[in-house]
C-alpha cells in the first residue's frame, strides 16, 4: 500500500494522514518537541514521530539524531 503526498489548501503537504516534512525542516528536531526534557530512545521516538510526520529516510535521520544526542549527553556528564 502506498500513500500519495498531497497539498492542502493552506499549503501544508500531507502523506496519508500525517504531515510530510520537506526541505530543510529537521524531522529529529520536530520529534524532540514530542518529548519533554529529552527523547524516548530510538524506537519510541520514531514511533511517536511517525504518528505525526513523514519523510523518506526519516527512520535513519532519527537514529543518527539519537546517536549524536546520546554522545553529547555522555560527554557533558564528564
Amino acid at each position: 500500500m502506498t500513500c500519495e503526498t498531497v497539498q492542502r489548501e493552506d499549503g501544508t503537504l500531507y502523506h496519508g494522514n500525517v504531515e510530510a516534512v520537506t526541505g530543510s525542516r529537521d524531522v529529529a528536531s520536530l520529534s524532540q518537541g514530542l518529548a519533554t526534557g529529552g527523547h524516548f530512545g530510538r524506537d519510541k521516538t520514531y514511533k511517536k514521530t511517525q504518528a505525526r510526520y513523514w519523510r523518506k529516510g526519516m527512520k535513519r535521520e532519527i537514529e543518527e539524531y539519537i546517536q549524536n544526542c546520546d554522545k553529547f549527553f555522555e560527554q557533558s556528564q564528564r
